[in-house]
């Protein structure tokens, strides 16, 4: 079976088993682009699928939790909420999967958004939306973790222990 998707204004076409590899002489290749694209596609239509099912749950929670005792009230007030939390992820995540095919169309995906590093294949692969190289991600991880432990010494500090994040 061959996929096709537009590349810089032209058709491409790939067979259905092609995978990118990172012993390919070009990288990001139209051939490389077209298989993210179609891919990104892809998960953009489950996504959509996905985000179908739980604005259907989310009518039949509305509806149904007016009805019963308090308990029951209060069971699906909490389904309510868990089901809108997964349908804000799903967006936030569907949003990231529109902004990376944009990134495809204009020429800037495969690279690190801070330093232009090339991402790599294999990441690319595991992760498709991802904006930054490996080195750049795990700085910024380094980043978040040392502010975390800053905000939790503050807390400490401070007498805040009610607001201590338990991931630390």
């Amino acid at each position: 079976m061959i996929k096709t998707t537009i590349i810089n204004g032209h058709e491409v076409q790939i067979q259905n088993d092609y995978i990118p590899n990172e012993n390919d002489i070009d990288y990001m290749s139209v051939r490389h682009l077209a298989f993210f694209k179609i891919s990104l596609n892809e998960i953009k239509t489950e996504l959509d699928s996905e985000l179908e099912d739980l604005k259907t749950q989310i009518t039949t929670l509305s509806n149904e939790i007016h009805h019963g005792d308090s308990s029951d009230m209060a069971s699906q007030s909490e389904e309510l909420l868990r089901v809108t939390k997964i349908l804000d992820r799903k967006r936030k995540y569907k949003d990231r999967v529109l902004e990376t095919i944009k990134k495809i169309d204009t020429g800037d995906y495969g690279f690190c958004s801070k330093t232009g590093a090339k991402i790599g294949i294999q990441r690319l692969l595991l992760r498709p939306i991802t904006n930054y190289c490996l080195e750049v991600q795990e700085q910024m991880e380094k980043e978040e973790k040392t502010q975390e432990k800053v905000i939790y010494q503050d807390q400490m500090r401070h007498g805040y222990t009610d607001e201590i994040n338990d991931d630390l």
